[in-house]
């Protein structure tokens, strides 16, 4: 879509974030369409990065005096995210 749009073989692109996972399939699946990827804020371990970001709210939710937080096995993700 992009190469439609500026009239272009090959394409820079840039993937942040959640974006950088598209980013890097686009490369691996069609590298002909890119002259490089740029990958910013690159997602290394989506699984790791959702159970670390739950537990630090579980935590500062603890601290913060919310008692909805307390329970046994609550410190630990709910579900696979």
């Amino acid at each position: 879509m992009l190469r439609n749009r500026f009239s272009k073989d090959r394409i820079y692109l840039l993937g942040h974030s959640w974006g950088s996972i598209l980013g890097f399939y686009t490369a691996f699946r069609h590298p002909e369409y890119l002259h490089a990827y740029i990958g910013m804020g690159q997602v290394a371990n989506s699984q790791e990065g959702k159970t670390i970001s739950y537990r630090y709210t579980f935590e500062k939710a603890n601290e913060a005096g919310n008692e909805q937080g307390d329970g046994p096995g609550l410190s630990d993700p709910p579900c696979r995210m």
